[in-house]
């Protein structure tokens, strides 16, 4: 089981193979299934449903060249 995207994962369940928006629903339940309690169940149901329609990612991914402090001395990237 993976996810690809929003609504797209696939399935491979030896028996079965889904792929797409069905298969995503599938990795939905059984990722649900394994949680442990109702109120974390909830929980992630809710934290999920609001970073599926509001668009929120996870990560961020810095791409500027970075500055950094190390030591009280300022570290410049090496030119290429």
């Amino acid at each position: 089981m993976a996810t690809i995207g929003r609504r797209a994962a696939v399935v491979d369940l030896g028996f079965v193979r889904l792929s797409g928006t069905l298969a995503w629903l599938v990795w939905l339940v059984v990722h649900l299934w394994y949680l442990v309690g109702f109120e974390n169940r909830l929980l992630v149901v809710i934290r999920w449903q609001i970073s599926f329609f509001s668009r929120g990612r996870g990560a961020r991914l810095i791409t500027a060249p970075a500055v950094t402090e190390v030591l009280g001395r300022r570290t410049d990237p090496p030119d290429q």
